[in-house]
């Protein structure tokens, strides 16, 4: 049960702090923000909820579904000085929950950002998405796992670079002129950029071992990436994906994530 929800620049609501019990009651005139705070509400129930709407964003995973299009961060930002939004929840044995927004600005980073964080008045664990540090997203996931949390904790978001080189791990050659552009990589990268891609970079387009480059040259005819990937073998991705952290992302999708489905 939440004990507590609170917004900052979160529309009209500059910083404002609500204690929550059983039975909660807004009153008050229009435009002095009930609609909003109930909208913050939504949005933080949707961002532990494990059945999203929408498909998760690749870089950002939960939030950056959560926060597009018509809710986009921009339009949901207190106007006009304010830079990002944070909204936080708090459960009634002190854990608490939350997220903090940032969007993408000119000449700066071409994605939203985000900070999760789980936690209470000892610890608290956060993970910025997009993924800067793979030793976040392991201390999250430890902090998620010995919360004992009331709800199922699904981030669903793939790090970058990797997004590309996991497409990479699932691509099989299925027609010749796939067979002859699959050699020549090899040849050119003097590795199969397929079965090792924690190889490639993500630094620098024009890199021979780019890994968007080299997506883009296997995939230059026949199905396209996303296609592939929806059809290749878990074991495959397991197999080829050990050091690129694409196998322990299959081992938590069947764990975690299967379960959950089956169940309804």
């Amino acid at each position: 049960m939440l004990a507590e929800a609170s917004f900052k620049d979160f529309k009209l609501l500059r910083d404002v702090r609500l204690p929550l019990g059983r039975l909660n009651v807004l009153v008050g005139p229009n435009a002095v923000g009930k609609s909003t705070v109930l909208e913050g509400m939504h949005d933080l129930l949707r961002l532990v909820s494990v059945k999203p709407r929408k498909k998760d964003s690749h870089k950002t995973g939960r939030p950056g579904a959560l926060f597009t299009g018509k809710r986009a961060l921009e339009l949901l930002i207190a106007k006009p000085d304010a830079r990002e939004l944070e909204l936080e929840a708090v459960l009634t044995d002190g854990r608490r929950f939350g997220l903090r927004g940032t969007p993408a600005s000119p000449g700066g980073p071409e994605a939203d950002s985000f900070r999760l964080w789980f936690g209470d008045h000892v610890q608290r664990v956060e993970l910025d998405l997009p993924w800067r540090d793979r030793a976040d997203d392991e201390g999250f996931a430890q902090a998620v796992a010995a919360g004992s949390w009331p709800f199922e904790v699904v981030i669903g978001a793939l790090p970058e670079p990797e997004i590309e080189a996991w497409l990479i791990a699932a691509w099989v050659p299925e027609e010749e002129p796939e067979r002859k552009r699959h050699a020549a990589l090899r040849g050119e990268l003097h590795f199969d950029p397929c079965t090792k891609p924690e190889q490639l970079t993500s630094k620098r387009e024009a890199d021979r071992k780019d890994a968007r480059r080299i997506l883009e040259v296997l995939t230059t005819t026949g199905r396209g990436a996303l296609e592939r990937w929806a059809d290749v073998p878990l074991e495959r991705l397991e197999a080829h994906g050990g050091a690129c952290g694409l196998a322990r992302f299959v081992r938590e999708v069947r764990e975690r994530l299967v379960p959950i489905v089956e169940s309804g």
